[in-house]
């Protein structure tokens, strides 16, 4: 697999798109969403309804799997003073993301 799928140069800087940010940074909540909304207006919901439900569970599926991964890994937070709030794409968890989200989908 390629490190990076995307290089854009934009104003002298190049952004890199690796394949992890991609597909479980980008592609999967785009995924969500979608699904989401097509699902819940099937059932006779308001299309904003539905496009706000897809946010929370794009953004509960976020936290529960960096929660996830700071509960398994809280040694290395520990000992190398990580901030576990940072927006860095790594150190996630994706179950812990699922776990979260499943109780949040039935409120």
């Amino acid at each position: 697999m390629r490190p990076n799928l995307i290089d854009l140069n934009v104003f002298n800087q190049t952004i890199s798109i690796g394949s992890y940010i991609m597909f479980n940074l980008i592609l999967n909540p785009l995924i969500v969403i979608i699904v989401n909304i097509i699902i819940l207006t099937k059932q006779s919901v308001s299309l904003l309804k539905a496009f706000v439900s897809s946010i929370v569970i794009v953004i509960t599926v976020i936290i529960g799997a960096r929660l996830t991964h700071v509960i398994i890994a809280w040694g290395y937070y520990r000992d190398f003073s990580v901030n576990p709030f940072s927006l860095s794409p790594s150190g996630f968890a994706m179950y812990g993301g699922f776990i979260l989200s499943v109780p949040v989908l039935y409120v």
